[in-house]
């Protein structure tokens, strides 16, 4: 796992320079929460990790 520390108006870039380019803005701090803004290609999904989750246990319902 990587951990990086960044501040607001600063961002991480994941696959630069690829059509999977993502990158991630950091918005705003306040206390413990963080507002991120992602910029992605339109085939790659991004989800809160609780979203994911409950995505998966439905396509496995569906699939089981």
């Amino acid at each position: 796992m990587l951990v990086l520390s960044r501040r607001p108006g600063e961002d991480i870039v994941i696959n630069g320079g690829t059509p999977d380019q993502v990158i991630i803005y950091i918005r705003e701090i306040d206390g413990s929460k963080v507002r991120l803004g992602f910029d992605a290609p339109p085939h790659i999904s991004i989800h809160r990790g609780e979203i994911h989750e409950r995505i998966t246990k439905e396509g496995n319902r569906k699939n089981g």
